[in-house]
């Protein structure tokens, strides 16, 4: 009978002990994160952003300045379209990118732009960037910052249908976004 009592009492004991040790929640954490960056801009000196056309013979043709990923202008001018080879100023435009080191970006560029002169005529040029997308670079400080830079280049196509003559100009804008 000894023997009985004891087994029930560690029984119970073990019963109670199973009940008064069991877990029905838990705990855990979590860890947060976020790295802040700078944010993309252009950087734009007094020249930059000029897409140049050049003296064009009011009626001749096309004139054309091609965006280049050096940024030299390749200039199709033929001579038909300029006064007696006086050119003018002719080149692509030029927009540099900066913003957070080693990150790439989207290039976004209109298809065209409309100038227009004091008399109020108008002409279009399509507009065609040398790239779509970029990098920017890491400097040799390789500090992670706002220290990447790019440039980009944006030529076009400019036709004169027997236009009147004047200077013209209109603007556009171009728009960088990261990746």
């Amino acid at each position: 009978m000894k023997n009985s009592i004891i087994t029930l009492v560690v029984m119970a004991a073990l019963a109670f002990a199973g009940t008064s040790f069991a877990q029905n929640s838990a705990t855990a954490t979590g860890t947060a994160s976020a790295t802040v960056i700078c944010p993309i801009s252009f950087n734009q000196g007094p020249n930059d952003g000029l897409l140049q056309f050049g003296n064009i013979v009011a009626g001749t043709g096309t004139e054309t300045i091609a965006s280049t990923a050096t940024g030299t202008p390749a200039v199709y001018n033929p001579t038909s379209l300029t006064p007696g080879g006086q050119l003018g100023t002719q080149g692509s435009a030029v927009f540099h990118v900066q913003g957070q080191e080693g990150f790439t970006y989207a290039i976004t560029t209109p298809a065209s732009v409309t100038v227009t002169n004091a008399a109020s005529n108008t002409l279009t040029a399509t507009l065609s960037a040398s790239a779509s997308t970029g990098k920017l670079s890491t400097p040799t400080n390789g500090n992670g910052g706002c220290d990447g830079t790019d440039v980009f280049y944006v030529g076009g196509t400019l036709t004169d249908a027997t236009t009147a003559s004047g200077a013209y100009t209109g603007t556009w804008s171009e728009t960088v976004a990261y990746n």
